[in-house]
């Protein structure tokens, strides 16, 4: 009996050796750390406002346990950035261990404090770790800028200039027998779901130099070389209200938006909201890129392209006259487009029918085309006027399918015709045709030279297309909002 103690003893500290001996933490102080980045690095983030949230792997790539004594922020409580060490929220650590051939994460933020300075600084931190006495840091760099922060807010007349971005939460409204104007090379940023709301007046003075830009305020990466900036969805877009007039805007680019333009209208009253356009940019939004019931819209020079369901719709009525504008839709993204131009003098609404006259309006000299081949509709009912004419458009659309017989409307029209417009390599940025088409046209696009003078005699602005060439040095005009320099 005394024998078998001994050798139970025996075999117990046999055991607890081995699993000590196991358990045993690397001691080497030349023994380090793996990590999945040596810098994390975020994008411009907006002073006040808290970044998103980037994750660094620390590896432990030893057949042995380790232990790390410290990890830290470098500047310590003068630090920007803050940390989330293996799920506690903490901005210091001690005796941390990763078991062999394991990992930790930890999460790090960013919120920059104002510090007066308009153009984007440079803020540096480190996280450092300390294992055995071995010293090890990974670099932190966020790139700050300062902006005016509208929350929420309802605002009077007031003039916006290119000192400093603006960021809006929350959306934020122009009040009524107001007007926001916003001046040359001035660049909004709206967070998710945030509008522009318009119920006096929106005056953008963007020259093409530096157009005004409106997108929304996520400037990092949704996976890695694809940034949020081509992605549509981002933020709510502008809308204008009935009653709201003097609107106008001028070389500003609308990108990524749910809606670009929006002007809901007063669903069976006669109040009209007015917009006048001129080279403007509006593309990849996730609904319509301009989407307006009963409205009264004059657009010079405009590209409206590349939206998850209507590129250009005026329903139930209004007054449309776009000159030289290209309406291209070739959304990459999910969504079920309908024809790039959508024309109605009805609506149902609550299974009531609703309509208004459809009056005095012109498509002159416009390019036309999608993705399929049917990219014009139009709906009218006989209780109201429904006048409408297009005049030396290339329309990608078969005659048969809308009755284009009648010269009165359709006036000099290329039916089904492909614009040839000039290719990017798509290896530039594959996520959007508006990096793979830049919709001037090709050498041997059918839209060249056939626009008519006419609308440039009325017009005179319209001599120079959107980027500036001049419609007037060759045969004639070309067709859209690009004018092709051989």
């Amino acid at each position: 009996m005394k024998r078998f103690w001994i050798v139970l003893v025996i075999g117990v500290l046999l055991l607890c050796g081995i699993s000590c001996r196991d358990e045993d933490y690397m001691t080497d102080p030349g023994a380090g750390l793996d990590f999945s980045a040596d810098t994390i690095t975020f994008d411009t983030v907006f002073t006040t406002i808290g970044s998103t949230t980037k994750q660094l792997k620390i590896y432990n790539p030893h057949k042995q346990p380790i232990r790390i004594s410290q990890i830290y922020l470098a500047l310590g409580d003068n630090s920007y950035f803050r940390l989330n060490i293996d799920g506690d929220v903490t901005d210091r650590a001690n005796d941390i261990e990763i078991p062999s051939k394991d990992s930790l994460f930890i999460f790090i933020e960013v919120t920059i404090d104002p510090l007066g300075v308009n153009n984007p600084m440079v803020i540096n931190d480190s996280i450092v770790f300390v294992t055995n006495g071995n010293v090890q840091d990974v670099k932190l760099i966020a790139y700050g800028q300062d902006v005016h922060l509208i929350n929420g807010e309802l605002i009077e007349t007031q003039t916006w200039s290119a000192d400093k971005p603006y960021l809006i939460y929350n959306s934020m409204g122009v009040d009524s027998a107001h007007t926001l104007t916003i001046e040359a090379g001035a660049k909004l940023y709206f967070h998710e779901g945030s509008q522009l709301i318009v119920l006096g007046s929106l005056v953008v003075n963007g020259t093409r130099e530096n157009p005004v830009i409106f997108r929304g305020d996520r400037l990092d990466e949704v996976l890695p070389d694809m940034p949020y900036d081509v992605i549509p969805d981002q933020w709510g877009g502008i809308v204008i209200y009935p009653y709201s007039e003097g609107n106008s805007l001028n070389y500003c680019h609308i990108r990524n938006a749910v809606i670009g333009l929006f002007m809901p209208g007063a669903l069976g009253y006669d109040y009209q909201s007015e917009i006048v356009i001129k080279n403007a940019i509006i593309e990849n939004s996730s609904y319509a890129g301009i989407y307006a019931f009963n409205a009264k819209i004059t657009a010079f020079n405009c590209l409206i392209v590349n939206c998850g369901k209507y590129t250009f719709a005026g329903l139930t009525g209004g007054e449309y006259n776009l000159y030289h504008c290209t309406i291209s839709n070739h959304f990459r993204f999910s969504g079920s487009p309908e024809p790039a131009v959508v024309l109605t003098n009805f609506v149902y609404y609550d299974d009531s029918l609703i309509s208004h006259d459809l009056q005095n309006t012109r498509f002159i000299n416009c390019i036309i085309e999608g993705q399929n081949p049917y990219q014009l509709q139009l709906a009218g009912k006989p209780e109201n006027i429904f006048d409408y004419q297009f005049e030396h458009c290339l329309i990608e659309v078969s005659k048969d399918s809308i009755y284009a017989d009648s010269t009165e409307l359709f006036k000099d029209i290329i039916f089904e015709g492909d614009p040839k417009f000039k290719k990017i390599p798509s290896d530039d940025d594959p996520l959007s045709d508006r990096y793979i088409f830049d919709f001037s046209l090709d050498t041997l696009s059918p839209a060249k030279d056939t626009g008519t003078l006419e609308i440039i005699t009325l017009f005179p602005e319209l001599e120079f297309d959107i980027a500036g060439n001049s419609r007037l040095i060759d045969d004639g005009p070309d067709l859209g909002a690009y004018e092709r320099i051989e």
